[in-house]
């Protein structure tokens, strides 16, 4: 399967849609805890895919991510992470990672809003909405849906490394309230007290 982190252009949307909508399940929105990683819990709609792709962030390094994701009524929700050595490794990662994702999108409207993810570091987290008008749809942005959310938050792990995180659904869901459902339903597991 080939799954689509956003902000790295070489991976298809067209071929992540095609390949999740294989196993899509019903109801159309099947809501389910899924372990995503040792710290995070995620609420998904439908039973999810994974894959772990190496790649090249340009100007950056060759990063692994991590990825859990399957589409449910009209949209893609997706939880992609990669672990960091440090934090100015992590910082510099979700830099390439954000300015890659704006650039999926050329001439769609963008904002970007402070948020809170409990238990990530707190000066990492942020949420992108973007939503693609009719006069900015280049050949680019014409492979993409006309809108996507993107939550993105930080966490130092237990021994000392960075994960760094993109929650993210593509298109418009069905169900009005799927994607508050979907970012309100990411859980980090509390931090433990050293022994």
């Amino acid at each position: 399967m080939t799954l689509n982190v956003v902000g790295v252009a070489r991976w298809s949307l067209p071929g992540l849609l095609f390949s999740m909508s294989l196993s899509a399940c019903s109801p159309v929105f099947n809501w389910r805890d899924v372990t995503v990683a040792g710290d995070l819990v995620a609420l998904l709609p439908c039973k999810p895919d994974r894959a772990t792709r190496t790649l090249e962030i340009p100007g950056v390094e060759r990063i692994a991510i991590h990825m859990t994701g399957c589409p449910a009524g009209d949209a893609t929700f997706a939880i992609s992470h990669a672990d960091a050595e440090s934090a100015a490794q992590a910082a510099t990662w979700l830099a390439a990672w954000k300015a890659s994702s704006r650039a999926q999108w050329p001439g769609a409207l963008l904002t970007e809003a402070v948020t809170a993810v409990a238990g990530a570091d707190p000066a990492s987290s942020s949420r992108f909405t973007i939503v693609r008008t009719a006069d900015g749809a280049g050949a680019k942005a014409a492979a993409q849906p006309d809108r996507a959310e993107i939550l993105w938050f930080t966490r130092v792990t237990d021994a000392g490394r960075v994960s760094v995180y993109q929650a993210m659904v593509l298109g418009r869901p069905s169900a009005d309230d799927a994607a508050a459902t979907f970012f309100e339903g990411i859980r980090l597991s509390a931090r433990r007290s050293p022994a």
